[in-house]
């Protein structure tokens, strides 16, 4: 239900770049509030089937059956912790941080539900001694990253540039890490289920295992290349995105050693077939992380509809694919899973992602070398010079949405397939006997914890001190607000109505930023409240906004009316704000000089 529900609305907050008036002016309709609302639906189906599929796999792999008490403890948990979070984002509540809108005691909710998965998982991976599968290593993993990086988003109080550490990082993890691996969890046991005497190769199951978990925690600040962070920040992604490609070259191994000779299993079997389709994301997910690791494309695709692409690969790409292959497995019935449904449901999710994928790519690279050919002319793409880069990709942003209609019918027919498996009785599944990669489970939570906290020390502790306290005169004379003050209560609706998800505060040391106003420094931020540097530029950068052609009156009509004064803007309309919180909002927006 939340698969299906992040899914369509997702496609709905993607369809208000190309019809901003088509759902109306309702606050919970905003693209701010919708996109986020969708992404934390999205993500909480991943944890939840993490989670689930750890109670399912881990007794029928050698070990013993997880505390029922822990795992249902733990799915309230997860499940309560983002609906929390969805529903404060979705009522005005939000507070900022890709991937972490909702508030801390949401995502304390999360992280103590992941904890006891983890803690009831290991325990039951004891029983498997010292040769536990690389099924149960995966989905083990999986439970105590996602509660290393659940803990580290529920810190509060943050701001600036440590806040914007902490968000990446902690979302990195969360959206990417930890459905990989409790996905590649299911993979590793259908194949070892599925297909017989497939034979795992002792080697490569754990090379992929570690480098896959070292690599991918190092990710984070790829999203912040030619940021307002120290400089040598911006070398670690690149290095550990290559390291991603040898875990994805263990992994692609290691699979291939055990199916080899027995790929005439694929026909009957609708799991395994999902399983294997879920592949062509993962390897299109762990080059899109190296491109976006390397200075040179990040100039010019970052902050652009790329990003999108990137949405779309973890959170409905490899992982889910994965999960629901599972979970064809688990719940065939008597009459098995319906066939109708589970061919319409692969068929639609292959086109759809093929299509998503296309249109945000594509639009990605029109947008970015829009930019660089407005510097290049002398006219910054900002203000009215930004509208071209907007109308340049409507046609490839409805190529996006049409695939992610598809994806949606088709999460929507695997639903239908799997609410009438439930109206009979389960096939009996009994253990498999699987080749464990030694060692037992205690080695494998200890180290994956381990590479959590030495991650989080390297790349969001240290840069954090290493960034400083001291501020910047920009920040000084322009965003220094005392906290009973309208530019303080603007900033605060600036996040809560998720602006940021549209417009960027941080102008880079690239050409398509020439014109901008000065390079953004870590002193800049010292006095912003939450993560405000912002994920896409759907619109105009914001940091100097008011030494352009804008001021408070101009701001307020623009928030009532904005397509009165740019035909081509994406921007919801804030009439359903009251007057105060406008005036607030313009005051803040004002100040940005």
């Amino acid at each position: 239900m939340f698969l299906a529900a992040g899914a369509l609305l997702y496609m709905g907050a993607i369809s208000r770049l190309i019809w901003p008036e088509a759902l109306g002016d309702a606050a919970y309709l905003s693209f701010g509030r919708l996109l986020p609302v969708a992404t934390g639906l999205l993500l909480g189906w991943l944890l939840l089937a993490a989670v689930a599929g750890a109670w399912y796999v881990l007794p029928r792999v050698g070990g013993s059956v997880p505390d029922p008490r822990f795992m249902g403890a733990a799915i309230a948990l997860v499940a309560i912790g983002v609906l929390a979070g969805v529903v404060a984002v979705a009522t005005g509540h939000g507070e900022g941080g890709r991937y972490l809108e909702g508030p801390w005691y949401g995502e304390a909710a999360v992280a103590l539900g992941l904890l006891l998965a983890a803690v009831a998982v290991t325990r039951s991976s004891r029983a498997a001694a010292d040769d536990l599968p690389m099924a149960g290593w995966y989905l083990a993993g999986a439970l105590w990253w996602g509660f290393g990086a659940a803990a580290v988003a529920a810190i509060p109080g943050l701001e600036g540039i440590p806040a914007a550490l902490q968000a990446r990082f902690a979302a990195t993890t969360l959206t990417g890490l930890v459905p990989v691996a409790a996905g590649l969890g299911a993979v590793y046991y259908l194949v070892g289920r599925l297909i017989p005497d497939a034979s795992f190769h002792r080697r490569l199951g754990p090379i992929g295992f570690w480098s896959l978990g070292f690599s991918w925690l190092w990710l984070g600040p790829a999203t912040l290349q030619y940021g307002p962070t120290p400089d040598w920040l911006e070398t670690v992604p690149v290095l550990f995105a290559m390291g991603l490609v040898v875990a994805l070259l263990a992994i692609l191994a290691d699979l291939a050693h055990a199916t080899r000779g027995r790929m005439d299993a694929l026909g009957g079997s609708r799991p395994l077939q999902l399983a294997l389709l879920g592949m062509l994301p993962f390897v299109l997910l762990v080059g899109q992380q190296l491109i976006g690791s390397l200075r040179g494309p990040s100039g010019v695709v970052h902050f652009t509809d790329w990003e999108s692409a990137l949405d779309v690969l973890t959170l409905l790409g490899s992982a889910t694919l994965w999960m629901t292959a599972l979970a064809a497995h688990v719940l065939p019935g008597e009459r098995g899973w319906n066939r109708l449904l589970g061919a319409i449901h692969l068929d639609l999710m292959a086109a759809g992602l093929v299509a998503a994928l296309i249109g945000f790519w594509v639009a990605g690279l029109q947008q970015g070398y829009a930019w660089v050919a407005s510097v290049n002319t002398g006219t910054p793409a900002a203000g009215d010079a930004f509208g071209p880069s907007v109308v340049a990709i409507e046609a490839m942003r409805a190529t996006a949405l049409v695939g992610l209609a598809l994806v949606a019918a088709g999460v929507l027919a695997y639903l239908g397939a799997a609410l009438a498996s439930l109206a009979s009785r389960p096939l009996p599944d009994s253990p498999v006997t699987m080749a464990g990669a030694g060692p037992g489970g205690a080695a494998v939570w200890k180290g994956a914890l381990a590479l959590l906290v030495l991650a989080s020390l390297a790349v969001f502790v240290l840069p954090s001190i290493d960034a400083g306290t001291e501020a910047s005169a920009l920040a000084t004379y322009t965003r220094e607000h005392p906290d009973a003050s309208p530019q303080a209560r603007g900033r605060q609706i600036y996040l809560s109505e998720g602006c940021w998800q549209c417009h960027t505060q941080q102008v880079r040391a690239v050409v398509a930023d020439v014109g901008l106003g000065t390079v953004s420094m870590p002193g800049d931020y010292v006095y912003d409240g939450g993560d405000l540097l912002g994920a896409r530029r759907i619109g105009p950068d914001l940091t100097h906004v008011a030494g352009r052609d804008w001021d408070f009156d101009s701001l307020l009509a623009h928030f009532a009316d904005p397509r009165a004064r740019r035909s081509w803007s994406l921007m919801p309309s804030y009439s359903y704000l009251d007057a105060a919180d406008l005036e607030s909002l313009a005051a803040y927006l004002a100040s940005l000089e």
